[in-house]
C-alpha cells in the first residue's frame, strides 16, 4: 500500500471492493481527473484520518479480491495495490478511505442464470448487504456499487430495497439508475444497476449524461451506439504469447 500518485493535486483514499482487474476503479480515477473536488476536500481535511496526512498531495489505490489472478492484473494495470483477502474481513483501518467502488458476485442474481435464480438461496446474494456495512465502517466520502438488472427484480425488489435502506442508516444520500453501457460509446448493450452515494452535508455526485444516445433515434449514425469494427480498427495487430 505504498504505491502513490497525484490526482488534482489533492490527496484522496481509493478502496476498490471485489476489485477483478480493476476497470471500475480505472474509470473513477479517470473521472476525478475532471471533477472540481476542492470543496469537498476541505470537508475532508476537518475529518480525523488516522491513515493518511491529509496535507499530502498523493492517492492511495487499494483492491480487494479472493482471486489470485485479479489482484495480480490490478496490480499490474493500475497505480495501487491489491489484497487477496474476503470482503467479509478487510484487513485494513477502518475511517481510510474517500471513495468506495465495488460490484460483489452477481451469479445468484442474474437473469441469464436460471439455475441460480431458481435457488431459494445463494449466499454470494448476501455479499451486497456486507458492501453496506463496509461503507458503515469505513465512512467515504462517496460510495459506487454495480451489479446487473436481476439485483431489480430479486425476491420481487426486496433485496434491493433492503440494500438501499441500509445505506441511508449509515448516513447517506443516494440515487441509482439502470444504465446501459452502449449509451456511453462502449461497443456492446451492458445494463448494469449502478448506485451513487455521497455523505450527508457534501456536495451530491452526478450520473454522467448518455454520450451515445438519442431517444428518438437509437440507431442513427451521428448518435446511436458504436460498432466494435469502428473501435478496435486503427489497433495494431497482436500477436498471441504466453504469460
Amino acid at each position: 500500500m505504498t504505491k502513490l500518485e497525484i490526482i488534482n493535486g489533492y490527496p484522496i483514499t481509493i478502496l476498490d471492493v471485489c476489485c477483478g482487474a480493476g476497470g471500475l476503479c480505472l474509470g473513477l480515477r479517470m473521472a476525478l481527473e475532471q471533477l472540481e473536488i476542492e470543496d469537498d476536500y476541505k470537508f475532508l481535511r476537518s475529518k480525523t484520518r488516522p491513515f493518511q496526512d491529509r496535507d499530502s498531495k498523493q492517492v492511495m489505490i487499494v483492491g480487494l479480491d479472493l482471486d489470485k489472478y485479479a489482484v495480480r492484473t490490478f496490480q499490474t494495470n493500475l497505480v495501487g495495490q491489491a489484497i487477496k483477502a474476503d470482503m467479509k474481513h478487510v484487513p485494513l483501518r477502518r475511517g481510510t478511505f474517500d471513495f468506495i467502488v465495488g460490484g460483489v458476485p452477481c451469479q445468484g442474481f442474474s437473469t441469464i442464470n436460471k439455475k441460480a435464480r431458481q435457488r431459494e438461496y445463494d449466499p454470494r446474494n448476501d455479499l451486497i448487504f456486507v458492501f453496506t456495512e463496509i461503507v458503515r465502517m469505513f465512512q467515504p466520502l462517496y460510495f459506487m456499487f454495480e451489479n446487473v438488472r436481476g439485483l431489480l427484480s430479486w425476491k420481487k425488489g426486496k433485496w434491493f430495497r433492503r440494500f438501499l435502506h441500509q445505506l441511508y442508516l449509515s448516513g447517506y444520500q443516494y440515487e441509482w439508475r439502470l444504465m446501459d453501457a452502449v449509451h456511453y460509446g462502449v461497443p456492446q448493450y451492458r445494463q448494469r444497476v449502478i448506485v451513487l452515494g455521497w455523505m450527508d452535508g457534501v456536495k451530491r455526485w452526478e450520473f454522467p449524461e448518455p454520450t451515445n444516445y438519442c431517444p428518438e433515434h437509437e440507431t442513427c449514425l451521428e448518435c446511436g451506439p458504436y460498432i466494435l469494427e469502428e473501435m478496435i480498427r486503427d489497433y495494431p495487430n497482436v500477436k498471441h504469447y504466453k504469460t
